[in-house]
C-alpha cells in the first residue's frame, strides 16, 4: 500500500466485496420493470479514526431483503435467492473481507431503497489537509 492511499485496504478484498455486493443487486433487479444499481462513495467520520473513512454504498431498485431475515444477513448460508442461485455465503464472506480490513459492513433498514455499505477507515498517512480537499471534491 502507497502512502498516498486513500484507505489502507487489500485491493483484492474490496474488489470482491463490490463484485457480491453488484452481483446481489444485479439479481434483485432482474425482471422488475424498473432496474436501476447506483454506486456512491463519500468521505465520512469513522469511529477510532482520527482521519475519517470512506463509505462506500451499492443502492438498488429491487425489493431489498425480507423484514424477517435482515438481523441475519451477514449470517452464514441464510439467503434471500432460490437455492439454485446462490448458498448464502456471499455476504458473510464480504463481512469477513471488510471486517479483515478494519471496516463495517451494513445493510440501511431505512432508506426507501434497497441499500448495502461498507467502511473503510483511512489510511494514517492521510494528513489533514489531504483530507480536507477530498471532502470538497465530493
Amino acid at each position: 500500500i502507497s502512502s498516498d492511499s486513500l484507505v489502507d485496504a487489500r485491493r483484492s478484498d474490496v474488489v470482491q466485496v463490490m463484485m457480491n455486493l453488484l452481483s446481489n443487486s444485479l439479481d434483485a433487479v432482474a425482471g422488475m420493470d424498473e432496474q436501476w444499481i447506483r454506486i456512491t462513495s463519500r468521505w465520512i467520520g469513522y469511529p477510532g479514526s482520527e482521519n475519517g473513512g470512506i463509505e462506500v454504498s451499492v443502492i438498488d431498485s429491487g425489493p431489498g431483503p425480507r423484514e424477517d431475515i435482515r438481523h441475519q444477513l451477514f449470517d452464514a448460508e441464510i439467503s434471500t435467492k432460490d437455492s439454485d442461485i446462490g448458498m448464502g455465503l456471499g455476504l458473510a464472506f464480504c463481512q469477513k473481507l471488510v471486517k479483515r480490513n478494519l471496516g463495517v459492513i451494513g445493510f440501511d433498514s431505512l432508506n426507501k431503497d434497497t441499500r448495502f455499505f461498507f467502511l473503510l477507515p483511512a489510511s494514517a498517512a492521510i494528513n489533514v489537509e489531504q483530507s480536507d480537499e477530498l471532502g470538497k471534491a465530493g
